[in-house]
């Protein structure tokens, strides 16, 4: 467990982690990483109307987002 205090929000911060060899900023920083992602994935649940990926390898993955990107591009036009 590691704690990072955020002087911006004023606030102490723990998170759970089993990677000892980095530091306590670079959890807090991987942690938000990772909720952007989240927050990513729920947007396009939400909006496109997919329910699901077609997998989880890398290229599936990748796949998805270019069809993706596709679609958006199709609505912005």
């Amino acid at each position: 467990m590691v704690e990072y205090y955020d002087d911006e929000k004023d606030m102490m911060l723990t998170f759970i982690t089993n990677n000892f060899e980095v530091s306590a900023l670079e959890v807090a920083r991987l942690y938000r990483n990772r909720w952007q992602i989240e927050v990513f994935f729920k947007w396009i649940k939400q909006n496109l109307t997919i329910k699901t990926l077609w997998g989880h390898s890398e290229n599936a993955v990748m796949s998805t987002f270019g069809l993706l990107s596709a679609h958006i591009s199709s609505l912005l036009r």
